[in-house]
């Protein structure tokens, strides 16, 4: 009798352990598998933000060379302004994305390929894209802002000119709509993934549309928006190139940031 109860303890104990040990197995099964399924996510958020960033960047560039090759032009045709504004106007047609492209030398005198002059009084040098892009002596894209009209949300890409010997012309740029930049991110369409782009000030220029819901205003000021969303801007200030874990709508996932060169965004 004794026998019996000590071999079904001795088997009592021994599936007691191979249960225990097939438990911890599961356990860190899942663990790993958990791991792994986060790594793989954060992997694929993060390459989804970088194909993002490129595309964007790639149409940057576009712009950008368009005021690179204004630039190089008027160092070549100096003292022609008539031809280098024929110039203007021709890039300007070809290039619908520009609203304006235009010279503001350095006695205040403007070339405006889309025929808009400054009135009395009013001094091109102090402008923001004239400023910037002395102060920084480069190529510059200026933070986004709203049209004179309020109907489309633009950008200044600007770029000191200088002689052959170093002698400073003046500034030659260009208003270039966002729109398409908003379509590139909107275009997003995996159900589980929301894209958005934000610039340096915490402002939305775009984002996925989703459940038919209207898209942020371009300008619209963060404080706005909901709790969800200030997170993220708060997230992306602190580490512009970070992956996070991140539980939005009930649903765990990743965020992924890419900073776009050239710009704060």
């Amino acid at each position: 009798m004794f026998s019996r109860r000590n071999l079904y303890f001795k088997f009592s104990l021994l599936m007691a352990v191979i249960i225990l040990v097939i438990a911890i197995g599961l356990y860190v099964q899942y663990v790993y598998s958990r791991s792994m399924a986060q790594d793989s996510a954060k992997k694929i958020a993060d390459l989804s933000a970088l194909a993002k960033k490129n595309e964007i960047e790639g149409w940057l560039a576009g712009k950008t060379k368009v005021i690179h090759d204004a630039g190089n032009m008027l160092a070549l045709v100096q003292g022609q302004e008539s031809q280098f504004l024929t110039y203007l106007k021709v890039v300007l047609k070809n290039n619908p994305e520009f609203s304006s492209l235009y010279f503001g030398s350095v006695d205040n005198r403007m070339l405006n390929a889309s025929g808009w002059q400054p009135p009395p009084g009013f001094d091109l040098r102090r402008r923001p894209w004239y400023v910037v892009a002395l102060v920084q002596n480069k190529l510059v894209i200026t933070e986004a802002f709203l049209n004179a009209s309020r109907d489309d949300v633009i950008v200044t890409i600007a770029k000191p000119v200088y002689a052959a010997d170093g002698t400073l012309l003046g500034v030659v740029g260009g208003d270039v709509s966002v729109r398409t930049v908003v379509q590139m991110v909107q275009a997003t369409k995996e159900p589980t993934e929301f894209a958005f782009l934000m610039d340096g000030n915490r402002k939305f220029l775009a984002q996925t549309e989703q459940g038919g819901e209207r898209p942020i205003d371009p300008v619209e000021d963060s404080t706005a928006m909901n709790q969800d969303i200030q997170m993220l801007l708060d997230m992306g200030r602190t580490d512009s190139a970070g992956v996070f874990p991140y539980r939005m709508n009930g649903r765990n996932g990743v965020v992924a940031f890419q900073p776009l060169s050239g710009t704060n965004w």
